[in-house]
């Protein structure tokens, strides 16, 4: 979790706020209102679109504990199809991913592929998908289908 200031320019000149967002920018669990200095925490977070905005991280200089902050929730570096570098996390919910995939549909294929393989490392992940795009594997899963 990190602090980001809004930085859209609205036509209206809408203030912009700083928010404390997941490393996804998918939930925001408190806000700063614009020119009070104060942290609003939500008893749970709330679901936030990132869509057509802009941001970025600023320091905490609230003197604001992040909840969680000393507790490391189990973490895994994914390797994604492009080479980018992606990380599944264990949370209260279940598993989640930083890829855009996961954002925007809630699944991806690290997650799926974590759930199935265990995998955890990036090499393993990137192994596992090159498999699975094999002629061998393709044909296994053709008749697997079939028995269905």
């Amino acid at each position: 979790m990190k602090f980001y200031q809004e930085t859209t320019d609205y036509s209206d000149k809408i203030a912009n706020g700083v928010y404390l967002l997941d490393d996804a920018k998918e939930k925001m669990y408190a806000y700063v209102a614009p020119g009070t200095g104060v942290v609003k925490t939500f008893k749970h977070p709330i679901r936030i679109s990132t869509k057509g905005r802009k941001f970025k991280i600023v320091e905490n200089t609230y003197n604001y504990v992040i909840p969680g902050e000393h507790a490391e929730q189990p973490r895994w570096e994914v390797m994604g199809s492009k080479g980018d570098k992606y990380y599944v996390t264990q949370t209260e919910d279940g598993l989640s991913c930083t890829c855009s995939g996961f954002k925007f549909r809630g699944e991806c294929k690290h997650v799926k592929q974590y759930k199935v393989d265990g995998v955890r490392t990036s090499n393993q992940i990137k192994d596992a998908v090159a498999a699975s795009k094999s002629p061998l594997v393709e044909q296994v899963k053709q008749i697997n289908r079939r028995r269905i």
